[in-house]
């Protein structure tokens, strides 16, 4: 019932392709193992400061979303960024017919759920600087909301599992794909990126220069540097996603277009896709003073377990925080 091909994916196909002798090989490897590196030590520590610390510190629907976004980004990292390391290394898939076919369906679940939790962080900030005396959302509700996001991704993988049936190892993606032989496939894959992916960037574009423009006005205005940073925290996370999807829309288009996209574009285009994944911690040790100072105790190995000091009731939560790891947090 299901099938595989791993033609393109030998070693010899490589050699053929001249791939390895291309100037940007080396470059491609060294950029994808320092990216897979730092998503794969970036995220933990973000999840680890954020339920033990209290590390970023922001309102607790933000933390809600930057938890989750730091689970889908370890997901991603493991079901496409690993194995795409395991391929260049090895200069050919060497993970086998059965890793192929799953790993080329197990991307949908967080990538789809990537965009959208981004999509709803923007939404959110935007709803909380026009409006910030209306109804608070709950933390529950989020996480439920978050959850919805999740079945809905699965729901749309289990569905192009059964259309297509088939996966193949695709050379510019250096990934297996599902195959778009099949004419349902292919409407259902372009129908899923137009209203899954281009859409939602298209919204979180707009909302992000919203969030950009209120931000300056503040300043201009007050000279509220506090809430610009806070605005400034959230909306960096969603402009490396946009500027990190360009290579990607163009390859689309391309293809669109029924022109092949040149390899390098091809290749690219995915690797840079990755930033999403790896860059997200940088952002919060740039923006955000609390997690600057809980990634230099960590780091010196200073950090005091909170259950072991103090009150951990709710209402003292700052204050337990203060005192476990030695900084006093700014509320943004």
């Amino acid at each position: 019932m299901f099938e595989v091909n791993l033609t393109s994916g030998t070693e010899e196909h490589y050699k053929e392709a001249g791939f390895v002798n291309t100037w940007y090989y080396p470059v491609l490897v060294i950029y994808h193992v320092l990216i897979t590196l730092s998503a794969l030590i970036g995220n933990p520590i973000i999840l680890y400061g954020s339920f033990k610390y209290n590390a970023l510190n922001v309102e607790e629907i933000s933390v809600v979303f930057i938890k989750c976004l730091a689970v889908t980004d370890i997901l991603i990292l493991l079901s496409s960024a690993v194995p795409i390391l395991t391929t260049l290394l090895a200069r050919s898939w060497v993970l086998g017919p059965v890793v192929c076919f799953i790993h080329s369906f197990l991307i949908f679940v967080p990538g789809i759920s990537q965009n959208i939790i981004i999509l709803m962080i923007s939404c959110y900030k935007l709803r909380y600087v026009m409006r910030p005396f209306s109804a608070p959302l709950s933390p529950s509700a989020v996480r439920n909301s978050i959850l919805l996001v999740y079945l809905f991704a699965l729901i749309y993988t289990v569905i192009a599992i059964f259309l297509t049936e088939n996966a193949e190892f695709s050379f510019p993606d250096l990934s297996c794909i599902p195959s778009l032989n099949n004419p349902r496939i292919k409407v259902y894959s372009t129908v899923g990126i137009l209203l899954l992916n281009f859409l939602p960037s298209v919204i979180m574009f707009v909302v992000n220069v919203l969030l950009l423009l209120l931000a300056h006005a503040a300043n201009q205005r007050h000279g509220d540097t506090l809430s610009v940073k806070s605005l400034v925290f959230i909306s960096a996370i969603a402009w490396i996603y946009i500027v990190s999807s360009i290579p990607k829309g163009i390859r689309y288009i391309l293809q669109g277009l029924g022109r092949d996209p040149p390899l390098w574009l091809a290749v690219f285009q995915k690797e840079i896709y990755f930033l999403n994944i790896s860059c997200n911690w940088l952002v919060y040790t740039v923006t955000n003073r609390d997690f600057r100072t809980f990634l230099r105790r960590f780091a010196s190995r200073k950090l005091k377990d909170p259950s072991k000091v103090g009150s951990t009731s709710p209402s003292s939560e700052v204050t337990m925080n203060t005192i476990s790891t030695g900084w006093r947090p700014s509320i943004q």
